[in-house]
């Protein structure tokens, strides 16, 4: 029993000090797929940067961030997509007011995302690279894995290791009955 309780004791901590309260990690694709996205998901519709000229796809965060724009290059480093952190009146002036990531695809696939080809006029703080399996991962405190093209939405890098945790307590409860019941 004592040694279940720790084992669990320690897996809690484990699961709280890997993040501060704040943080938040997203997980999400072109279509409009995503895990942590605020209430309602998305928003596909104008873009309010003024970006891009047609409909833009846009994730709810779950709470404010700083506004501005991060472009993101394929293994090559050709610019293939870009995230841009602001809000409905599409402001990007670097204040804590973005409540929304809009979502651009530099390709033309039919995805929501795609915008068709390279905006001239985003204005990148800076670029982060993308994998050679389309995937990308930008952490600043808050987490957003992405990933460009046409497929699902990657799994969440906590939930294999929340499920191991799992079975490692079934396993112990198991052990604990059969000893029991000898």
């Amino acid at each position: 029993m004592y040694s279940f309780l720790r084992v669990a004791c320690v897996s809690l901590a484990l699961a709280f000090i890997a993040a501060p309260s704040w943080a938040f990690t997203l997980t999400f694709d072109e279509n409009g797929n995503c895990t942590g996205c605020g209430a309602g998901t998305f928003v596909y519709g104008a873009d309010p940067t003024g970006a891009y000229g047609g409909n833009v796809l846009a994730y709810i965060l779950p709470s404010l961030v700083i506004s501005g724009t991060v472009g993101i290059n394929d293994p090559d480093g050709r610019p293939s997509d870009a995230i841009s952190f602001t809000n409905a009146n599409g402001v990007l002036d670097g204040g804590t007011n973005a409540d929304r990531m809009i979502f651009y695809s530099f390709d033309n696939a039919g995805l929501l995302a795609d915008v068709g080809g390279i905006l001239t006029g985003l204005n990148l703080s800076f670029s982060i690279p993308e994998n050679a399996d389309g995937t990308f991962h930008y952490d600043v405190g808050n987490v957003y894995n992405g990933l460009s093209g046409d497929s699902t939405t990657p799994i969440p890098a906590a939930l294999p290791l929340f499920a191991g945790g799992l079975g490692v307590i079934g396993l112990l409860a198991r052990r604990r009955k059969r000893r029991q019941a000898v």
